[in-house]
């Protein structure tokens, strides 16, 4: 398996297949407000597609990200969020 870099996209191409394989945040939020997962940890390189799936859920203000040096961002659910608080 080898890696190709889109920006603002990281695909994962299997040299056999020649499959692109993308995360599907969609799906990874739901979960996430469902309560079957913690997290949700996104690079920098996913950022723009991640908020682009971000910015549809109607809970979009209860996913809370947290920024790393790295350019790493970990997502959590925290329903009922106050940015105030």
């Amino acid at each position: 398996m080898y890696y190709i870099l889109y920006r603002p996209l990281l695909k994962a191409v299997t040299e056999k297949e020649g499959n692109y394989l993308e995360r599907h945040f969609e799906k990874e939020i739901q979960e996430l407000i469902d309560g079957k997962r913690e997290a949700i940890q996104i690079n920098r390189d996913e950022f723009n597609l991640f908020r682009k799936s971000w910015l549809k859920c109607n809970q979009h203000q209860d996913i809370v990200g947290e920024a790393h040096f790295s350019g790493n961002i970990t997502y959590r659910y925290i329903p009922n969020h106050d940015e105030n608080e």
